[in-house]
């Protein structure tokens, strides 16, 4: 793991472009839904919005 996050760190790996969208917490039922129909590929549900 943490040769990833140094990968990660010095710009060699691009988890940021591997995220379809960010969701409240709130609207994480609507993200699952999303995910089962093939809609997303990866959501990240964000606490501080």
């Amino acid at each position: 793991m943490p040769r990833f996050v140094d990968f990660y760190l010095q710009g060699r790996l691009h988890l940021d472009d591997m995220i379809s969208r960010r969701i409240k917490l709130e609207d994480v039922n609507e993200g699952m839904e999303a995910l089962k129909t093939g809609e997303l590929a990866r959501s990240v549900i964000m606490f501080d919005q």
